[in-house]
Parts: C-alpha cells; structure tokens; sequence
C-alpha cells in the first residue's frame, strides 16, 4: 500500500477511488477500531478534566457555607464573651484585679469582633 502512495505523483479522483476499493476488510476493521479507541481516548481524557473541574467547584460549594457559618459562629461567641467581660468590669463586688482584667480582655475581644 505503501509503495502504491510512492508510484503515484498526482492524486485526482479516480486514484483516489482506487485506493478506497484496494483497501482489505483486514485493514478497514483496523482503520475503524484505531478511530474508536481515539476518539474514545478523546472523550475520556475530557471527562477526565470534567470530573476534576466538577470536584473543584463541589468542595468550593461545600467549604463557603461552613466557612460563613464558622466566622458568624466565633464572632457570636465573641461577642457573647465581650458581654460576660462587661458584666464582671462594672461588678461592683469584684475586686480591682478581676475588673482590670475584665477591661484588659474585654478590649482583646473588642479586636477580635472588628
């Protein structure tokens, strides 16, 4: 087959028919199978991709929700804590250690909360 494309300098219709028509069944089942296992190779390798990209964005739309959760979550807690920080700076039978401690950690969690 080889040397029939060597032979031939110009390719017009009719060497173009016989070249179809001196193909084997052997070679055309081998030709048909070598496009299935490419074009099979093609779509895999693109799922492939697909997948990967599909996972990405699935773990994104899992962590936002969680991380928007979480951060409402510990700036609740802060603030809560600010409150408990409060209420023993302006307690009155607290000694001066405890309520200077409370003002100290009420102005980190202020920090905190901003």
């Amino acid at each position: 087959m080889l040397e029939f494309f060597l032979k031939q300098a110009v390719f017009d219709g009719e060497v173009m028919l016989d070249l179809v028509r001196n193909i084997t069944i052997k070679q055309r089942l081998i030709a048909a199978f070598a496009v299935i296992i490419l074009m099979t190779l093609v779509m895999s390798s693109i799922q492939f991709f697909s997948v990967a990209k599909l996972g990405d964005i699935v773990d994104k739309m899992h962590r936002h929700p969680l991380t928007v959760t979480r951060a409402s979550a510990l700036a609740y807690a802060n603030v809560l804590k600010a409150g408990l920080f409060v209420r023993e700076a302006v307690n009155t039978t607290s000694s001066a250690a405890s309520r200077s401690r409370a003002v100290r950690d009420l102005n980190n969690t202020q920090a905190l909360i901003r």
